[in-house]
């Protein structure tokens, strides 16, 4: 039947009814004004939330190919069974099943494969069955717990439900109309003015009225933007700079973005791409850097990260051997005419921005000569350089280590990171020591407001060497011993105020926790610490021991605040308030 519609009062003649229809009539009607996806509503309709190893989805309704689907009380999908060995993705889906035999939508449970750098399992879309994905679940081998990745708001494996769809397909249509139209013309728009757009592009995490965009060319003088809130085009906001303020809160999952169009004086530049290098050599050209952005593409953040910071420090990169994502941020630098033309003490900034993906190390062989180095940022020799990331803009970092491995999150010289709050976990049966930070030559290694924790199965420890200001530090030692800070006899550690946990198991098995230690081995070894804050806290399966375990070198303390005890000849404590203060 080549035309078809619906639908109308039926007449009953001659015993049957001349209009017929079925349930496919109805759903596929709305399937054209209602999207595929879960509805979006102050309940947090079918969030996916974990206990340990259970997970229950949450109450709400969604729509899938025009049918609906609604759960009514918080639903219990069985107890994860562990992978053995690596690591696992696995999916909680959504299940739109049109067979004969079944004709449902339900919650499904899809198992990945374990590996060291794990992929989720693969979605089903076919006509007759069609997976949403509410949640990615990561889970390590021996866990306790697992990590649930809420992916509703993700348009390519859920999305949130909508109506009409013919509005997103109107913008987007406008979005291409655009670029046809600026294609065309652009070359000769050089002559007078030239619009460049720059896009900005964010999935709220909570609930807020505010954003900022993060578009560094933006000035109120030259630019306008668009704001599209779920691919509608939006009004409804106030702006000062580059902040937002909406009228109506937005709910987690909310796609939010902003295009800014930059009018340019193109007199005398015939075509863009001879602007922009036009620019690009000039700033090459200029003896310092300036302050870059990095928008987290979440895969192997870490790896184009260090990629990045070893093309800085070095100088140059091999083109064929980095990641796209670094590949493209070096190539918007200059390459390697840019970072050639640096001078040997050149600074810049790189401002790390959104959900990082740290699956595998940068560097390393997981030994306890070359141990796993995630974060590869700083030099291994002597360098005049300086690079700093400022995480403020970041998620949190989290990096599930592989047993029988030795880890380090942070490596090099002249590291300076800000406001990054990163956890690294390593908790297999056989797991050697676990070290936030580690230095390679001597020279400047600074943390500042940052929030530092490390978990092993083996010893645990912050640093052995650098500054650290106003930085919450946490080790948690399952087997092994646990220090925040253990000073060598070359090395310097001074702790600026902040906040430190140290635990070791409980019982203890003849292990130690400190928060400052030196060992009798590093004679020439120092720490000093001022106004540095050590509570009292208790741990399920843990314990504290020592403020300060000094063997030998000298441990310099001014205003601790700790009620915790300390030990050894060469604790130089003054003006301790003994108190604990969480």
């Amino acid at each position: 039947m080549a035309q078809k519609s619906g639908f109308f009062n039926a007449l009953k003649e001659a015993g049957l009814y001349d209009r017929t229809y079925n349930a496919s009539d109805y759903c596929d009607n709305l399937a054209v004004i209602i999207s595929n996806g879960v509805l979006r509503s102050d309940d947090d309709d079918l969030k996916v939330t974990a206990n340990g190893l259970e997970l229950t989805v949450n109450t709400g309704f969604a729509m899938i190919k025009g049918h609906h689907y609604k759960n009514t009380a918080p639903y219990t999908l069985p107890a994860i069974s562990l992978p053995t060995g690596a690591s696992r993705i696995d999916r909680v889906v959504l299940r739109y099943n049109n067979t004969v035999s079944v004709r449902d939508i339900y919650l499904e449970y899809l198992t990945g494969e374990a590996a060291t750098s794990p992929e989720p399992p693969a979605l089903t879309r076919t006509d007759d069955i069609y997976d949403l994905c509410l949640a990615n679940i990561t889970v390590q081998a021996g866990a306790t717990s697992c990590v649930v990745e809420d992916t509703r708001g993700n348009d390519a494996v859920c999305g949130w439900l909508y109506s009409v769809s013919g509005d997103g397909s109107f913008f987007k249509s406008l979005d291409n109309s655009f670029e046809e139209w600026f294609e065309a013309v652009k070359d000769n728009l050089a002559s007078v003015t030239l619009f460049k757009r720059y896009k900005y592009e964010e999935i709220i995490s909570s609930e807020t009225s505010s954003v900022s965009f993060n578009i560094p060319q933006y000035d109120d003088d030259t630019c306008f933007i668009e704001v599209y809130v779920n691919g509608i085009l939006s009004n409804d906001y106030t702006q000062s700079g580059t902040n937002l303020t909406f009228s109506a809160s937005l709910t987690g999952g909310t796609e939010v973005i902003v295009y800014c169009f930059k009018s340019i004086d193109g007199t005398g530049i015939t075509t863009v791409s001879e602007e922009i290098t036009e620019l690009q050599n000039e700033y090459a050209a200029i003896s310092g850097a300036g302050k870059f952005v990095y928008n987290a593409t979440g895969t192997d953040d870490n790896i184009s990260l260090s990629q990045i910071a070893q093309a800085f420090l070095t100088g140059s990169y091999d083109t064929e051997n980095v990641t796209a994502a670094a590949g493209a941020f070096l190539t918007a630098l200059g390459g390697n005419t840019y970072l050639g033309n640096l001078d040997s003490d050149a600074k810049a900034t790189i401002e790390v921005v959104g959900k990082l993906g740290v699956t595998t190390a940068a560097a390393g062989t997981g030994t306890e000569v070359l141990p796993y180095i995630y974060f590869n940022i700083g030099s291994a020799t002597a360098n005049d350089r300086r690079l700093t990331f400022d995480f403020a803009k970041a998620d949190k970092v989290k990096i599930y280590c592989s047993s029988s491995s030795y880890n380090v999150a942070f490596y090099g010289t002249n590291l300076d990171i800000r406001n990054c709050d990163c956890s690294i976990e390593a908790t297999g049966s056989d797991t050697g020591w676990v070290q936030m930070v580690k230095y390679g030559a001597l020279g400047e290694v600074n943390f500042e407001n940052c929030k530092l924790t490390v978990v092993s199965k083996g010893d645990a420890i912050i640093s052995e060497h650098g500054t650290f200001t106003n930085c919450t530090c946490s080790v948690f030692a399952q087997n092994g011993d646990g220090f925040c800070f253990k000073g060598k006899s070359e090395t310097l550690i001074r702790v600026n105020s902040g906040t430190c946990f140290a635990y070791k198991p409980n019982p203890s098995y003849n292990k130690v926790a400190a928060v400052f230690f030196i060992p009798t081995s590093n004679s020439d070894g120092v720490i000093i610490g001022q106004s540095v804050n050590c509570p009292t806290k208790s741990e399920t399966g843990y314990s504290q021991q020592y403020l300060a375990l000094c063997q030998s070198g000298d441990i310099y303390l001014a205003y601790p605040i700790s009620s915790l005890n300390s030990s050894g000849a060469n604790n130089h404590i003054a003006h301790a308030i003994t108190k604990s203060k969480i």
